[in-house]
């Protein structure tokens, strides 16, 4: 599992293969992911403020990089919020 963190301007990338990682997942996430499309299976979570006045750009900055990641609708992200 690839796992991306933003902190304070700065990027932390961590790779379940070669470093310790824990995310808790309820029986509801797990039924959730299992159902998904391939290209839904990116999940971002950050703090209400960033998705509140800026999801898009918090969207674009998650799928930037990582590998196999589908295409962000901007424009989609920036009317549902």
């Amino acid at each position: 599992m690839l796992v991306k963190v933003k902190r304070n301007g700065q990027e932390f990338q961590y790779d379940s293969t070669k470093d310790d990682i824990a995310i808790l997942l309820t029986p509801k996430d797990k039924e959730a992911i299992e159902k998904m499309p391939k290209e839904d299976l990116l999940i971002v979570s950050a703090p209400l403020a960033s998705m509140r006045d800026k999801a898009a750009e918090v969207w674009q900055w998650a799928y930037n990089g990582w590998k196999g990641a589908t295409h962000v609708d901007l424009e989609n992200i920036r009317t549902k919020f």
